[in-house]
């Protein structure tokens, strides 16, 4: 195969994986979402006191969080299902460029999820504000793993490296 195809089917794995991916955390989210309204809210409103939180703004916040966390994994697995649907049949620029669209409103997803797990859990503005800080660190971390070119290469060479080490253990 040459360097083309290979790199083709490096995208297409991986909007493989997003897909699937995808489609288990929206499960997650949408769940969360319709679950939301069923908490019982005097158990929850004892911890808010406690916390010295306001149970209101912890319930809009977290269901904003869901309900936009839920639109960027359905987003997500519309942008990869319309192409997957003609087998990924376009030009490799159009499809690194959807690689990169899909990572990016992936990683939102996953950060805004988290931000609602977070704000529901710590239901005070010192726990929004941690929600907010964490959801992008996750986010950051996530894009770094997967879009930056030389993360890609520094992981080939440690793979490299590690099946090495394997073969040496086992000779």
């Amino acid at each position: 195969m040459d360097k083309i195809s290979l790199t083709r089917n490096e995208y297409v794995n991986s909007c493989e994986q997003l897909l699937t991916i995808g489609c288990i955390l929206a499960g997650f989210a949408f769940s969360g979402l319709i679950a939301l309204p069923g908490i019982d809210v005097k158990a929850f409103q004892n911890i808010a006191l406690d916390m010295g939180g306001n149970l209101e703004a912890s319930f809009s916040w977290s269901y904003y969080f869901l309900f936009f966390s839920t639109l960027c994994f359905l987003g997500t697995i519309v942008i990869i299902l319309v192409y997957k649907a003609n087998g990924y049949f376009i030009p490799i620029k159009k499809l690194k460029r959807i690689h990169l669209v899909s990572n990016l409103i992936f990683s939102i997803a996953i950060a805004t999820l988290l931000m609602a797990v977070v704000v529901l859990g710590i239901p005070t503005i010192a726990g929004l504000w941690g929600a907010i800080f964490i959801g992008l660190g996750v986010s950051s971390c996530f894009l770094w793993e997967n879009l930056v070119p030389w993360q890609k290469k520094i992981r080939l060479r440690q793979m490299e490296e590690e099946g090495s080490i394997s073969q040496d253990e086992k000779g």
